[in-house]
């Protein structure tokens, strides 16, 4: 296989064959055994050991849910295919080296033709064609013109005199300017990813702004090694080592669960606990990644109902309604492509007057943190790379959301907690940081990002950690419930007294075998007869009765024995 993919370490870890990965894009696309264009295992082989399209590359990213810059080896600075289109021709170069990419940018922007987006239609070509839609031969106009077929396509490739071409358009029967007519437009795709950095190409102003990137990058590119190197000349004196969280040791091994209290503010002082803060997709510690953000993409299923996100899954339980309009948002929801943050400002508004959140239920707040609870135990149980990543935390670590770097106020001590003094430490290095890397000719933006990352990743132990940090807690819990072979501590009957429909049914959630199930709840009507005395009159006092009586009730029938009135 081409050495610069991964995808055999991604097939690892899905637990999947090349065969059954074959047999997964076949059945994605409708393509069925014996037809056009069914992909064989042989097939798929043979491609990925040659020149895989980008084509390719899509279909196999889509089935493996990953992006197609996750096909290949991070090692490379540089990968990528460019298309090129022109007059019913089509050549595509892929690049896995910067140089080589370099040469082929300069060799397209070096042709003016291409550079005004003209196609490379030669005179000769245009010649061709009109030859064949006249329905004359090539012996008919050597005879006119006294001339063999070499000598003429020669003549055509290096510059004809006027005069010749206007004996050939006398021949053809056609103006002269036909000749210079460029009916085909270069049409230019690809998808070109340097240092992390990726780019999309549509045009020759695509095309352009890559190649003057390029010339930016190899003057201010550093490599990996002598960045590392700059942020531990930036680190000198500041403690970086794990430790054992105090709280851990004196409760015997067992993680202390007073921490995980959901309804309480907690403080943790990151000097004597073991604190596991992720704030950025891409976030690691000790060389284990911690994208455990809602908004990062990781496919889920929540009952029968798969979602990008676990943001949208949990946003999707807020419109648990049974009319029409809350359905079709938690379709909207459930389709949604934009991402976890988009996701968000269109439907989380606080706003309640206004479409669409004057749909979201009065009573969200009184159970949506067991529905966050839920909805992350099931990503843990339906995306095994989730599951594996949050195994891989330390058992006396406390997971926090690290919300410092976001506006006070808010939910970002709720979900997450803050820590000043952390913040401010991350913040003065950082500054550190940039001045070295431009006494270095660095000005790159990119370089600035992943060095602030790395630099980040590795200042932890200080400060106080403040918040109910409830996303934390809630995937602590999680880990335990995986370490322990059980279920978080949800509580089902507050979700079940909730009475919340699932795409416009109501249902019942239970556990089954440890694992969370849910049913259809069979409604049953429920009859109401309203009975009063003649000097009853107080309709208001009559209202807020039945209002509580009928709490949670969804199918009410006013039963009615036909009485005009309360004497007959």
């Amino acid at each position: 296989m081409n050495k610069n993919l991964r995808i055999e370490e991604l097939l690892k870890v899905k637990e999947m064959t090349l065969t059954d990965l074959a047999r997964k894009i076949n059945l994605k696309e409708g393509k069925k055994m014996g037809k056009k264009n069914y992909l064989t295992q042989g097939n798929l082989y043979n491609s990925l050991n040659a020149n895989p399209t980008l084509r390719t590359l899509n279909r196999i990213a889509k089935c493996l849910n990953v992006e197609p810059g996750e096909l290949f080896k991070r090692k490379n600075e540089i990968y990528g295919y460019i298309t090129i289109e022109t007059h019913k021709k089509q050549k595509t170069s892929s690049f896995f080296d910067l140089d080589k990419l370099k040469l082929f940018l300069e060799k397209i922007v070096a042709q003016p033709e291409v550079a005004n987006n003209q196609p490379l239609t030669s005179i000769k070509v245009r010649f061709y064609e009109m030859l064949s839609s006249k329905g004359l031969g090539i012996k008919d106009v050597l005879k006119v013109v006294n001339t063999t077929k070499q000598n003429l396509d020669y003549s055509l490739d290096n510059h004809p005199g006027l005069e010749k071409l206007e004996l050939l358009a006398n021949i053809l029967n056609v103006d002269i300017r036909a000749f210079f007519e460029q009916n085909h437009e270069v049409v230019f795709r690809g998808l070109v990813s340097i240092d992390g950095e990726t780019f999309t190409i549509n045009s020759i102003v695509d095309i352009q702004n890559l190649n003057d990137y390029i010339d930016n990058f190899k003057r201010c590119k550093v490599d990996d090694t002598r960045l590392n190197n700059i942020i531990n000349e930036v680190l000198v004196g500041v403690e970086e080592k794990d430790h054992v969280s105090q709280s851990f040791i004196e409760n015997g091994n067992n993680f202390n669960l007073d921490y995980l209290n959901l309804n309480e503010w907690t403080s943790l002082d990151g000097s004597k606990e073991n604190c596991w803060s992720f704030r950025n997709n891409g976030d690691t510690r000790n060389g284990k990644f911690l994208n455990f953000g809602n908004m990062v993409k990781c496919p889920m299923i929540l009952f029968d109902k798969q979602f990008n996100d676990s943001e949208s899954a949990y946003v999707v339980g807020c419109y648990s309604n049974p009319d029409i309009r809350s359905v079709e948002i938690m379709n909207e929801i459930s389709n949604f492509k934009g991402g976890g943050y988009i996701l968000k400002k269109t439907y989380r508004g606080n706003n309640r007057t206004i479409e669409p959140f004057n749909h979201i239920r009065q009573d969200w707040e009184t159970f949506n943190v067991n529905w966050m609870l839920m909805v992350l135990w099931e990503k843990v149980n339906s995306n095994d790379d989730f599951r594996k990543m949050l195994e891989q935390v330390p058992i006396d670590a406390h997971i926090i959301e690290d919300t410092s770097f976001m506006p006070v106020g808010g939910t970002t001590q709720v979900w997450g907690a803050k820590n000043s003094t952390l913040k401010s430490l991350r913040v003065a290095k950082n500054k550190q940081l940039i001045k070295r890397l431009l006494q270095e000719g660095v000005n790159v933006n990119a370089t600035f990002e992943k060095g602030e990352q790395l630099l980040h990743n590795r200042i932890n132990n200080i400060g106080t950690w403040e918040g109910r940090n409830l996303t934390g807690k809630c995937l602590k819990l999680c880990q335990l419930a995986l370490l322990q072979n059980t279920i978080p501590p949800i509580n089902f009957e507050l979700l079940n007294h909730s009475n919340i429909f699932w795409f416009g049914e109501k249902i019942e959630i239970y556990i089954e075998n440890k694992q969370v199930k849910y049913r259809f709840h069979n409604q049953t009507t429920t009859k109401v007869i309203i009975a009063g005395g003649r000097e009853f009159d107080d309709y208001e006092l009559l209202c807020n009765e039945c209002d509580n009586f009928l709490t949670g009730e969804t199918n009410i029938e006013i039963v009615s024995g036909g009485a005009n009135g309360a004497d007959t």
